[in-house]
Formats: structure tokens, sequence, C-alpha cells
């Protein structure tokens, strides 16, 4: 049995000896196609096993959780961790341009009181804020 969980695939095999379950993170899964042997017995591979998933005739259920397995690794798998890195790289660059819009007000709003900057502020804020 074959249960897709949100951040990995497992794989339980029962015999009459034991089960046993193979956790795996979809980004470890490596590469999950759809086999076929003697023309019409379908399975894919789930690391080192072969899995026939209902009966060995059963090609489009095999090939509908090749697609399900394949769009898991794309999504938590290394791809997912680079589109996830990227769109937290963009968050940092809006509030990296947030942040100096609002020293830029504050300055003015410094300059206009005329207050003076402690030197430590003044010094680490630019040559625009001790103007």
């Amino acid at each position: 049995m074959l249960y897709l969980e949100p951040e990995e695939a497992v794989l339980v095999t029962k015999t009459i000896c034991c089960t046993e379950n193979k956790r795996r993170p979809y980004g470890e899964l490596g590469s999950v196609d759809k086999l076929t042997s003697f023309g019409c017995c379908s399975y894919f591979m789930y690391a080192e096993n072969m899995v026939t998933p209902a009966c060995c005739c059963a090609g489009d259920l095999v090939e509908e959780i090749v697609t399900e397995l394949k769009a898991r690794m794309k999504a938590r798998g290394d791809t997912g961790q680079i589109t996830r890195a990227e769109q937290m790289m963009s968050e940092i660059q809006i509030l990296k341009a947030a942040t100096q819009t609002l020293d830029e007000k504050l300055n003015i709003i410094i300059k206009h009181m005329g207050l003076r900057m402690p030197a430590s502020v003044a010094a680490t804020a630019g040559p625009e804020a001790t103007k």
C-alpha cells in the first residue's frame, strides 16, 4: 500500500512474517516512471521496490500514481525548494524597499523638527541623515 503524505511517500509492505514501512521524502525518490512488462503488466519503481497496484493490468492507475508522485516531487523536492527560496528573496526585496522609504520619511521629519540624530545612529544612517 502506498500512502502519499504531505511531505513524504510511505510504502507499506505486508507479508506473512512482517510489515515494513519505507518513508521517503519526495525530493529523495529519484526517478519515478511507468514501466511495462510482457506488453501489459504495468508497474513503477519506488526506491528499489517494484510496485504493482491492484493487478498487473492497471496501467491507467499506475499512470495516475506516477503523475501524482512527479507533481509532488516537483512541488516539494529540489525544484520546490528553489521556488520557495526565490519567493522569499522577492519578499525580502519588498521589505527592504519599504524600510528604505520609512528611513527617508523619518529623516525628513527629523530634519523638519530641527532634531539632531545621536552619533551612533547618524553613523549607520549615512550622509543623508546628518544634513
